[in-house]
Parts: structure tokens; sequence; C-alpha cells
């Protein structure tokens, strides 16, 4: 017998989908709207989607984003790379405007300019996937004045 889906979950904040844009056939951006604690750019936090089973499947996604963009701190952007055999990017791929998902409540991650010595006089960004997020989160980042 299949169980009804869990409508709460520990440690997350309930969103909607509200913009859904494709790059490739396997890669799509997704913007959440969600009520989220506190973050900086080059930070990450968990999405996380319902099963079939009733079970939570959950990832970690960098936003790509800065918390300062144009529509405020509670609108997240994360890039998705559909892996056909994943248990959750597959789900992710498929969300449409208005659909919910679930975000962690509590963002993390130590790739932050204030982690940068101010030394540093150059900086390479490399990454491979979606890792690029959260370099175009903190190039985004204005500095303060």
């Amino acid at each position: 017998m299949r169980s009804s889906i869990k409508t709460e979950l520990a440690g997350f904040a309930k969103g909607k989908i509200i913009n859904y844009k494709p790059w490739t056939d396997s890669e799509v951006s997704i913007t959440v709207k969600a009520e989220i604690g506190p973050y900086v750019a080059g930070q990450f936090t968990k999405l996380a989607l319902p099963d079939e089973n009733s079970n939570w499947l959950r990832r970690v996604y960098s936003f790509v984003n800065s918390p300062n963009h144009s529509l405020g701190v509670n609108f997240m952007e994360f890039l998705i790379i559909d892996v056909p055999e994943g248990s959750l990017s597959p789900k992710l791929a498929q969300l449409h405007p208005g659909d919910s998902i679930y975000v962690g409540d509590k963002p993390s991650g130590f790739m932050t300019l204030d982690e940068i010595p101010e030394t540093a006089t150059n900086l390479w960004l490399l990454s491979t996937g979606t890792a690029i997020g959260l370099f175009l989160s903190i190039l985004a980042e204005k500095k303060p004045t």
C-alpha cells in the first residue's frame, strides 16, 4: 500500500517554482521563492522532493544568484543538470512554475568572498557541472563601498 506524501520536512522551507529556463536538453535553471535563513554569494543549500514512496530525495545545489539581486533574498536560482539515472535531478528538471519544492532553510558553505585573502590579486574560478552556479553568485555580488 502506498503511503501519502509527507507535507513537512524538518530543516526545509516549502517553496514555489516561479521560473523555469531550459539551457540545453539536459540543463535548466529554476527560480524558487521560499523563506529561508540568510545566505551569502558562494553558498549552497539542499533541494528536496518526495519520491513515489513518500521518501525524501535531497541534494545540495549552489545558489546561482547573489542574495542582493533585484528580486530579493527570497528568490533563489539553481542550475540543474538532468542526470537520467539520478533520483532527484530528473524530477527537478520536470518542475514548472507553480510547483512546490523544499529548500534547506540553513544555507552553508565557505566558498565566499570573505574567505579570499585580501592579498589575492588573481582569482581563478574553475568548476564542472552545476558548481559554476556558486561562481556566478560571487561574480554577481556587489562589493560593499
